[in-house]
């Protein structure tokens, strides 16, 4: 509850998170979390490449990523996917598949 100093009243807040989960295939095999600290395309970029590096995923093998179709997600000029295409390259990945 948040209380609201001007009325002396409480209300309640949501709070969005993006949530990141890590699934290596075939197999669906589960390999790790992630809570991003924005919703911003850059800060999910950011934590998904680390959180890889982390886990010691060879990111030039990175073939797939899902994720739904909002903006943020796919946007051509600054969406999370796009980033990490910019990002792949670094490592040559190729064949990159967006689901």
């Amino acid at each position: 509850m948040e209380k609201d100093e001007l009325s002396k009243t409480h209300h309640r807040r949501k709070i969005t998170e993006d949530h990141i989960a890590f699934i290596k295939e075939p197999g669906s095999k589960y390999l790790a979390y992630a809570a991003p600290q924005s919703g911003k395309a850059e800060e999910v970029c950011k934590t998904l490449i680390d959180k890889l590096i982390e886990h010691k995923a060879p990111l030039e093998q990175l073939r797939v990523i899902g994720s739904n179709s909002t903006n943020v997600n796919t946007g051509n000029k600054g969406g999370i996917i796009h980033y990490v295409t910019l990002h792949s390259k670094l490592y040559r990945t190729e064949n990159l598949r967006i689901y």
